[in-house]
């Protein structure tokens, strides 16, 4: 069995968790770090542990609060004042910005941190916090070995390129929480506008889990919905965009205008083609679905809230709310408020929209950091898959 070494190339398979305010988060992150160019960017004793290691051998340590990631700081809290009315309207409490959108501001380039969040707002002024999302919070992280190679071109003393793992695993990642329990603004005025309000064109012709979703995440959904939906469950498919990735054969019934759901191949117990996004109600008897999954089509909803409030409804007790995402969407279509936030801040939002309607047991899921096979033709402009973001609640 061959073991890790200096010059190994390996992909490791790695889980990071954390719970905040009642609510479980893992994120999946595949990594490919060859063990002397950029190994030692990943975490100390991980680093440490691998060489000497085998396939499927698996490594977990718990982190306390700014051990993995840079720790709190106050000073990382900036008074900025503001430059004009209009800009008192662009920044929302608990929302996420870019650095450029403080451009014209002395001082600015000083700050090396690539985002900040927006945690009070005054009269005069509003308050950056530029901490990283976690850098409070406790982690538990878990590395698999998935493979070894060996690259004799990229050999110990030969150079090369640096990538910082570490950086890249905590890009967004803690986004969905609140700050300090402070409710974030997503309901402020258009937020559920949308840019092109016709019912007709490609957005309703073709099933929108085909044009979204690349093999190796259709596989990632499949794998994870398998280990949480058994044979025989009443599922209310939302647009018929789920059930393509559905391994077991449940119960399917399918609500929504995708117009390609009458060729999927799966039981099908019924189809109403209703226009849930001018009208969220569900003509569906209460407690009558095990599952309610609603796949690439929660953002385009303008009136979200009633339609959760719709969900809770028809599941039976216990039953469970699952939304699945990713970062590609059709902008024309989707709510303005969606185009505005991080793919993580979209969770955050979903979360909210959860515990409005008093859902329990919310868990996310996310899991990013793979690659398109070379066969897949958007592979030459992106290697990376698209990303996987799903939320869970049980009513």
């Amino acid at each position: 069995m061959e073991k890790i070494n200096k010059d190994s190339r390996i992909s490791l398979s790695i889980d990071l968790t954390w719970e905040e305010n009642g609510i479980k988060h893992v994120e999946n992150y595949f990594a490919r770090p060859h063990m002397w160019l950029d190994a030692d960017t990943l975490p100390d004793n991980l680093y440490k542990w691998l060489p000497g290691k085998e396939v499927g051998e698996v490594f977990e340590f718990a982190y306390g609060a700014g051990e993995l990631f840079s720790p709190y700081s106050s000073k990382n809290i900036i008074p900025i004042k503001w430059i004009s009315e209009e800009e008192k309207k662009t920044f929302k409490v608990g929302r996420f910005y870019r650095i450029e959108a403080l451009m014209g501001r002395e001082g600015k380039n000083s700050i090396k941190k690539p985002l900040f969040r927006c945690i009070e707002k005054r009269d005069d002024l509003f308050f950056a916090d530029f901490n990283h999302p976690l850098s409070e919070i406790k982690c538990t992280l878990t590395a698999k070995v998935m493979k070894i190679a060996q690259q004799p071109e990229v050999q110990f003393g030969t150079g090369g390129m640096c990538f910082d793992w570490i950086s890249d695993i905590g890009n967004g990642i803690g986004m969905q929480g609140k700050f300090k329990q402070i409710d974030t603004d997503f309901y402020s005025a258009n937020s559920f506008e949308v840019e092109d309000t016709e019912e007709g064109g490609i957005f309703y012709e073709k099933n929108s889990s085909i044009i979204n979703v690349d093999v190796v995440l259709k596989n990632k959904i499949s794998e994870v919905l398998e280990n949480m939906i058994d044979d025989g469950s009443k599922i209310l498919d939302i647009m018929g965009r789920t059930s393509p990735y559905l391994k077991n054969n449940p119960d399917i019934t399918i609500i929504g205008l995708n117009k390609e759901i009458s060729s999927i191949d799966k039981k099908i117990s019924s189809i109403n083609n209703k226009n849930i996004v001018q009208d969220p109600r569900l003509p569906y008897y209460e407690d009558q679905f095990d599952f309610v999954i609603c796949s690439f089509c929660f953002e385009y909803l303008p009136r979200p809230q009633e339609f959760v409030n719709e969900v809770n409804r028809i599941l039976k007790p216990s039953g469970s709310f699952i939304t699945i995402f990713t970062n590609r969407y059709f902008k024309p279509k989707s709510i303005l408020l969606w185009s505005e936030l991080n793919d993580f801040e979209r969770l955050g939002y979903l979360q909210d929209n959860y515990k409005r309607t008093n859902f329990k047991n919310i868990a996310t899921y996310t899991s990013r950091g793979y690659l398109r096979a070379l066969s897949d033709p958007e592979a030459v402009i992106d290697r990376q898959s698209a990303p996987l973001f799903l939320i869970k609640g049980t009513k």
